[in-house]
């Protein structure tokens, strides 16, 4: 599909020039996340949370008696279950896994001890079990990956996947990510202290210390930091190469050359509007000059663009491209017009198509196998947009006028 010289992008590249090829913002973003886990005591830690949370589901005896202990002694709510598996691909969906283990962690050890002492043939997995999730490694990995990703990209994730997103908001929303997390890595050891702090809390209610590793004058097949603190161990060998990876993979899959002619046109949409900013617009819509219908003009029509927004204020001013459309006069602005709309249409995720997809496949099952285009069609508008009211009247009286028939259906 994205094959360079061969792939569909390259020969619709050859077809259209102006066709930009746009990888899947929100598929990016996982494949980072995922890259970025290879690191190997969170790999482990992710490693452990899907086999126990497999450990637990594949028995209805031993998932309903964990289910008890957590009502029991912590809190859980009532149509809640427990343990929730990991998704493969969506990281949306691992979050709220990892959040749930997490929130359920000091319940385990007591169950994983009572199913290890008992003569059931799984003891030994689940002494495996319980000898992992005390470990400092495991505890400090789970609350490093909780608070320094999937908090920082959960919402990133959610808002790639928004019916009203355009590429200049979904750049800005990855770059303020990237520096967050670069933040977090410049100012290193007053952030890992924090969650340090929150690591022993963890780790005090379930019992053992945080501890640090045995360490040697020679070691190749693990970290061997020098340090005098379980904590500096633990930030130089867990914390900083988890969020170096992080925002290698974050910069290398989001390239800001990527998007740098389309990036130009994002001053039609800045706040202050600047008149210095024609240069860049008119350089942005070069590559766009045949679609526009006076290319010429477009400088003047950005004086009185920016004249139309300069007496409102930024509440009323819109926020992206797909706003700004609704708000542009054709007729008045005719080459702004068509610029935003081409920043309008420009892909930013499949997650559109994909939930037609999945509407596609409740409608047409074996049942309606030979369902003709027109009827597939209309079936699929009925049930993505069921806010649109149809008035059963209507339809018999349609239905009534197609044709003569012996039954008058029209009251």
């Amino acid at each position: 599909m994205s094959g360079i010289f061969k792939g569909v992008q390259a020969r619709i590249s050859q077809i259209q020039p102006l066709a930009i090829y746009n990888h899947c913002a929100n598929h990016r973003l996982n494949l980072a996340i995922s890259k970025a886990c290879s690191v190997a005591t969170i790999r482990n830690a992710m490693g452990v949370i899907s086999s126990l949370a497999i450990f637990f589901r594949d028995s209805a005896a031993r998932f309903k008696a964990l289910e008890e202990e957590m009502r029991k002694n912590h809190d859980l709510k009532p149509g809640k279950h427990g343990l929730k598996k990991l998704c493969e691909t969506k990281w949306l969906e691992r979050h709220e896994a990892v959040l749930t283990f997490v929130e359920h962690l000091p319940a385990l050890p007591t169950h994983l001890e009572a199913i290890a002492s008992s003569p059931e043939g799984r003891g030994c997995n689940a002494f495996s079990f319980l000898r992992s999730i005390l470990s400092s490694e495991f505890l400090i990995s789970v609350v490093v990956l909780l608070a320094e990703v999937l908090e920082v990209t959960l919402p990133l994730s959610r808002k790639l996947q928004a019916e009203y997103i355009d590429v200049l908001n979904s750049s800005q929303l990855v770059e303020a990510t990237i520096q967050s997390i670069q933040e977090k890595r410049d100012n290193s050891t007053e952030t890992f202290k924090e969650l340090y702090n929150n690591a022993a809390e963890l780790v005090e209610e379930m019992g053992p210390e945080i501890q640090m590793p045995r360490t040697t004058a020679r070691q190749k097949n693990r970290s061997n930091v020098e340090t005098e603190s379980a904590e500096d161990y633990y930030r130089m060998t867990v914390y900083i190469p988890f969020l170096d990876f992080i925002i290698n993979e974050l910069t290398a899959r989001f390239p800001k050359k990527e998007m740098e002619c389309v990036g130009k046109l994002q001053h039609l949409l800045s706040p202050d509007l600047n008149y210095a900013y024609i240069s860049d617009i008119l350089q942005g819509s070069i590559k766009y000059k045949e679609d526009l219908p006076c290319f010429s003009a477009l400088k003047g029509e950005f004086q009185l663009w920016k004249l139309l927004w300069q007496g409102k204020s930024p509440s009323d001013r819109p926020s992206c491209a797909i706003e700004a459309v609704g708000e542009c006069n054709r007729q008045l602005y005719p080459n702004i017009y068509m610029l935003l709309n081409i920043l309008s249409t420009l892909p930013v995720t499949t997650c559109t198509p994909e939930r037609s997809f999945s509407t596609l496949r409740r409608l047409k099952t074996y049942l309606r196998n030979s369902c003709e285009q027109e009827r597939l069609t209309g079936l699929a508008l009925m049930a993505i947009h069921r806010d649109v009211i149809i008035s059963t009247d209507d339809v018999i009286t349609e239905f009534a006028h197609k044709k003569f028939r012996r039954l008058d259906f029209v009251l």
